[in-house]
């Protein structure tokens, strides 16, 4: 079965592009430009992978990572953000994100955060 992905960010063009980057390497991708929305996916789509905005209207990244955490504390979130703030970054990883990686990013390296599994994770990679 295919690995899901949801990747939450409030630009399109990002959401497009990581989109088409995922599925050509056989992910199910799912995409939302709001948080909102994005809860609904994730009860509705169980994807294991949920790539993060932080800064988004409506409801932000940090409280999209409480409740993808509250719906399956196995899921394996990537921060991908514009904010370099050393006070958020730890704040998303107590609340439980497995990665970190900041805008502008190299494909390369959000790939390799995809990849690898983490510690607790049932999901055979």
């Amino acid at each position: 079965m295919p690995k899901k992905i949801l990747i939450v960010d409030d630009e399109i063009s990002i959401c497009d592009a990581l989109r088409r980057f995922f599925k050509d390497k056989g992910y199910v991708v799912f995409t939302s430009q709001e948080a909102g929305e994005a809860v609904g996916l994730l009860k509705k789509e169980k994807p294991g992978i949920l790539i993060l905005d932080i800064k988004m209207p409506g409801l932000n990244g940090m409280e999209t990572l409480r409740f993808a955490k509250e719906i399956n504390k196995n899921i394996r979130v990537i921060i991908l953000t514009a904010i370099k703030d050393e006070f958020i970054l730890k704040e998303a990883m107590d609340l439980g994100a497995s990665s970190y990686l900041t805008k502008p990013f190299k494909l390369e390296e959000l790939e390799k955060a995809v990849s690898v599994k983490t510690k607790g994770s049932n999901e055979k990679l």
